[in-house]
């Protein structure tokens, strides 16, 4: 796994974290209550991910990306259909669970872990 891919899922949970939290301010709307906290924990998921695979990658990151990437797919798809309704157009709250999608898929194929990290147990 290369550090740009798990840097992409830390920073667009990072984008989400910081919109969730401007619109509870700026409209009080209850649907970012209750995701804005879950985009954090999928954010510091992502952010011991990308650190672990510069320092000295191990399998407990992978299974760490993968809860981090489901925790924000869980998270994102609801408020991306919820925007994207309020909005009448593709809204870009998808875009975390777009990428999240790819970055889960990734985590999950067999053997692509070691094969682009060379992490050991």
């Amino acid at each position: 796994m290369s550090d740009s891919t798990n840097v992409v899922g830390h920073s667009v949970s990072r984008i989400y974290t910081v919109a969730s939290t401007s619109r509870i301010i700026t409209i009080g709307a209850p649907i970012f209550v209750l995701v804005e906290r879950l985009h954090w924990v999928a954010m510091i998921g992502w952010a011991v991910v990308t650190v672990g695979i510069i320092m000295n990658p191990k399998e407990w990151m992978r299974v760490v990306g993968i809860t981090a990437g489901v925790t924000e797919l869980v998270v994102g798809i609801p408020l991306a259909a919820v925007t994207a309704q309020q909005l009448g157009r593709f809204s870009l709250f998808a875009l975390a669970p777009i990428a999240c999608l790819i970055l889960v898929v990734l985590l999950v194929w067999p053997n692509l872990w070691q094969r682009l990290t060379g992490a050991t147990d």
